[in-house]
C-alpha cells in the first residue's frame, strides 16, 4: 500500500508520468519510455512553463550529459528535429536532469548556454565528497 504524504494529496498520479515516444529510424517502430517526475520537478516544471512535450522533446532528442551521478539531456538548437521547427524557440536549450540509476526526472529548466554550464560543472558533487 503506498502511503501519500499531505503535501502530495489532490496531485493525480497521472501528472508525474512522462510518456517519451522515440521512433527507431531502421524499423520505423515507436517505442515509449516511461519517465516521472519527482515532485520537486513536477513544480518546477509547472514554474518555468514547461510542458511534458517539451520534456519528452528534451528526453528524445537531447544530448545527453553524465555529471555528478547525473543524466543532463540538454536539447540544443540542431538537435531540435524538422517535425518540431515550430516550436524550435520554445523547445532550445532546455535541460533536463535525471537520476543515472532509474527514470527519476529531477529538475528541468532552460539555460542560454546549457553545453558551457554542464561543462563546468565539477565531476562529483560536494556533498557526495565528504
Amino acid at each position: 500500500m503506498k502511503v501519500i504524504k499531505s503535501s502530495e494529496r489532490g496531485i493525480p498520479q497521472s501528472l508525474f508520468q512522462i510518456p517519451v515516444p522515440v521512433v527507431d529510424p531502421r524499423t520505423k517502430e515507436t517505442i515509449v519510455f516511461a519517465f516521472s517526475h519527482s515532485r520537486h520537478s513536477l513544480v518546477r516544471a509547472a514554474q518555468r512553463g514547461l510542458r511534458e512535450q517539451k520534456i519528452a522533446a528534451a528526453l528524445a532528442y537531447g544530448v545527453p550529459y553524465s555529471k555528478q551521478g547525473l543524466v543532463f539531456y540538454v536539447l540544443g538548437e540542431d538537435q531540435i528535429p524538422e517535425s518540431l521547427a515550430r516550436q524550435k524557440d520554445k523547445l532550445v536549450n532546455t535541460v533536463v536532469v535525471t537520476d543515472s540509476n532509474s527514470d527519476l526526472v529531477i529538475t528541468c529548466y532552460r539555460c542560454s548556454d546549457p553545453h558551457r554550464h554542464i561543462r563546468r560543472k565539477r565531476p562529483t558533487r560536494v556533498r557526495d565528497v565528504a
